[in-house]
Order: C-alpha cells, then structure tokens, then sequence
C-alpha cells in the first residue's frame, strides 16, 4: 500500500464535460492559517443558507405558507422568541406568499426548483439580516464552538485557544471563526511526523483556483455507543452556496471515499462501519446520506433514533462503493491525481478502478514537485 506521509498533499479531482472539455477542482492541505478566515465566511454563508432552505420547507409543506411559527421554532432551534415576530411581517408579503403558492400549485419539477431557489434567495437576506451568528450554528455541528465551558480546564482551554487565535491576528469572538482554527489546529496536530495518516483536512478550489469550501476524511477508528460494530471514521464537506447544485459534493465525496479506502494508513477493515450524523431537520443532508449509501439508525421497532438532535447513518465499504452518487461518478468518468510534496509516489486513480496509474511530471497540469 503506498502511504501518503505527512505534508502538502493535493488532489486534483477530473471532471469530464458534456462537451469534451474538462473541468478540474482540486483539494489542497488545510495546512495555512491564511484560510481561516476564508473558511469561516463559508461557513456562516452555508449555514445561512441552510437555516432558509429549512424555513422553505417547513413553510412549504404548511397551507400556503400559513405556518405555524411556533412549531418552526421549536425545530430550528436559531429561531429564538426575538425573531419570531420579525419573520412573521416578512411572511405576510404577498410576493413570498406567492412564491409558496407557486411551489406548492405545480409539479413540474424545473420550475418548482426555480421557484424554491427565488424563495431561499428571499429568506436567505433575512436571515442574515435577522438572526445572529451565534443562534445560527445549530445545523453546522462540524462549526460549534461554545464559549461558555463548565469546568476550569475547558475555560483554561479556551482562554488559551482564544489568545492564540489573537495573536495570529484573528477574530477570536467570533464563533465560526474559532471552530475553524481548532479544525486547523487539529489537522496540524493529526499530521505530525510521528503518527500514522488517518485522517486529511482539504480546501476546496474551483477551476479557477478560489477556495470555495473544504472537505475531510478519516479512518481513525471511533467508538459509538448505539452500535456494537467497529466504527472507522467520519466524513464531511462545506461548500460556499455559489457553487452548489454543480454535483460537487457528490464527486469529492466520492473521491474522498475512494482515495480512503485505498490510500490511508490502517487500511479500513471491510467490514467496518463507516458513521457520519446529520441534524434531525437537514433534510437535504439525510438524502445525501442515503444516495451515498448510508442507512439510518433505528430502534427494534424501526423508528429513527435521534441522539442530541442527531441522525446517525452507517455504512460498509460494499454499500459505499455501490452507492448511487459512486456509480454516478464512475458513470461520468471522474477520475483523481493524488500528488504531494514529501512522497515521491504520484499517481492516477479513476471512480470504483482497481488500477493505479504512476504519474510522472509531464503526465499533469500544473504539477510542481
């Protein structure tokens, strides 16, 4: 098995076009503290637009947007007392009410997609405008940062993390900015020389080379207290709303999938369970989970098991591989080059392949070890 070591590695993800052409995202280490701040803006930008997207659908599936606010309170937990009355007025403008009707009185799908994009467009500026950025990361888990600690080594910890942040010139008061420095921070500390390589933090960057997200993977091996089956590992993605709906989550999941079980060290056992969670009301979030594959947790008498506001999907490798977005990608014809800094072995891997093709420097765009 090669071993990818420690370092700057990259990733450039092949995207076939429609028309011959070819597009390509790459992934590079999360390893500079110049990212974080970039990061962090994403973070707030994709969870504002997540928290709309979930009033949408919650408004939607109520008799033409006639809501009950109460109700959506309670399960968008940002939606405090203080907001309520404010959404209400905003809910009352015709041009929305319009839009739910709209959305609710056709099936063609097209414009129904339209019609939801207007309306989370909509709801979208008044969450940002409304509703405050330490209500807001409830649907952002990977983002959660509390300030408040209840015991004096949690508070010592976070003075200490906090002074750090400072110190390298960043916004330490900010939520999604510290949960962002601790994920570098930990991704740092997960690639020191002296340990095995379970686990990689990768910045997303468009065709154009912007950073419009991150992603990571992990083999570590975890332990879940509602299943008595190994667990290895986790995974997620973050991306900057402007590029959603182009499929990109679906091939870096793939990617990611496909680059782990081949590549990282402790190479994951088949029979191992792959676990990811998703908030109860992410409904966008749960499809996901299914199309790659994963199967909820439920309880003996098939109910769904939600822990602390949490859905709880698993995986094995078979069902990973088979999965819909997997066959979707081999369909496509997506393939990946993995490069890095600190190891002399490049190569080419294409979707759900078994052969791994050496690279050499004139093989790829951009190449610069």
């Amino acid at each position: 098995m090669t071993v990818v070591m420690e370092g700057d590695v990259k990733i450039n993800v092949n995207i076939p076009q429609a028309n011959g052409s070819l597009e390509v995202i790459t992934l590079e280490e999360f390893n500079t503290v110049l990212y974080i701040s970039v990061i962090a803006d994403i973070a707030k930008k994709a969870t504002i637009s997540d928290t709309a997207d979930l009033i949408f659908k919650m408004l939607a599936k109520s008799r033409s947007g006639d809501a009950d606010l109460g109700k959506i309170s309670k399960k968008l937990p940002c939606l405090k007392e203080e907001y309520l009355n404010k959404l209400k007025v905003f809910l009352n403008d015709k041009k929305f009410i319009g839009l739910i009707d709209s959305y609710n009185n056709t099936k063609d799908k097209m414009i129904k997609r339209e019609v939801r994009r207007q309306a989370i467009k909509t709801l979208t500026g008044f969450v940002e405008k409304e509703v405050k950025y330490d209500d807001l990361y409830f649907n952002f888990t990977k983002f959660l940062y509390s300030p408040n600690a209840k015991t004096f080594s949690g508070k010592a910890k976070i003075k200490f993390e906090k002074a750090a942040a400072y110190i390298l010139g960043l916004n330490a008061k900010d939520p999604f900015v510290m949960a962002t420095y601790k994920i570098w921070s930990d991704d740092i500390y997960r690639r020191q020389p002296e340990e095995k390589r379970r686990a990689y933090w990768f910045l997303i960057k468009d065709s154009k080379g912007n950073v419009c997200g991150m992603t990571f993977i992990s083999s570590a091996q975890r332990h879940d207290k509602l299943v008595s089956q190994p667990i290895i590992g986790h995974s997620g993605i973050i991306l900057d709303p402007s590029v959603q709906g182009r499929g990109y989550a679906k091939i870096i999941k793939s990617v990611m999938a496909d680059f782990m079980y081949d590549k990282l060290d402790d190479k994951v056992a088949d029979e191992s369970l792959f676990a990811t969670t998703c908030n109860e009301f992410n409904e966008n979030s749960q499809g996901f989970q299914v199309k790659s594959g994963a199967k909820v947790l439920c309880d003996k008498d098939g109910n769904v098991v939600i822990d602390k506001g949490k859905m709880h999907w698993y995986a094995t490798k078979k069902d990973i591989m088979n999965s819909e977005i997997m066959n979707m990608c081999k369909d496509m014809g997506i393939y990946y080059d993995v490069l890095s800094q600190t190891s002399p072995n490049a190569y080419r891997k294409r979707i759900g392949s078994a052969s791994i093709i050496p690279l050499n420097k004139s093989m790829v765009a951009g190449y610069d070890r």
